[in-house]
């Protein structure tokens, strides 16, 4: 079963249609978080699978303001990773990515992201050791890092 557009059309004095193939916009590419900080997110992408018939020249990128605002075009490119900064921790964006053809903007990829935020306690708190001059201290990492690394205690 053809998923495009098709017109068929006679020449004059041909017996049998023409038939015009109509491009289908391209699907949407698969995103991924490829890194957050506090204050920043890294997306990067996949060429979607259906491209629709065309070759992809480009991607574009949209954020909402995280108070449920319409989306905003943030970037266009060629290159399939995009680093959105200025974000703010504790807050949820809605994002999408588009991949870009001769037909124009394909299927938005969407996705809510957050900045990374607070890590949990540490848990499982103890005494290693001690003597009359220290006391030697243990713990198990946090369970949950705020979606960043632990960089010190």
């Amino acid at each position: 079963m053809l998923q495009n557009d098709i017109s068929g059309v006679m020449s004059p004095g041909a017996s049998d249609p023409v038939m015009h193939y109509a491009a289908m916009p391209a699907s949407a590419p698969s995103v991924i978080v490829a890194g957050s900080t506090v204050v920043s997110i890294r997306l990067e992408w996949d060429v979607p699978d259906d491209l629709g018939g065309l070759a992809v020249t480009g991607y574009t990128v949209y954020i909402d303001d995280a108070l449920g605002g319409p989306l905003v075009h943030v970037h266009t490119g060629t290159e399939r990773y995009y680093t959105m900064i200025g974000l703010l921790t504790g807050f949820t964006y809605r994002a999408e990515v588009c991949a870009l053809t001769a037909k124009g903007e394909g299927k938005p990829a969407q996705l809510k992201i957050a900045p990374c935020g607070t890590p949990s306690a540490v848990t499982n708190f103890r005494v290693l050791s001690r003597s009359t001059s220290f006391i030697r201290l243990g713990w198990d990492p946090p369970v949950n890092t705020g979606e960043c690394p632990i960089l010190g205690y």
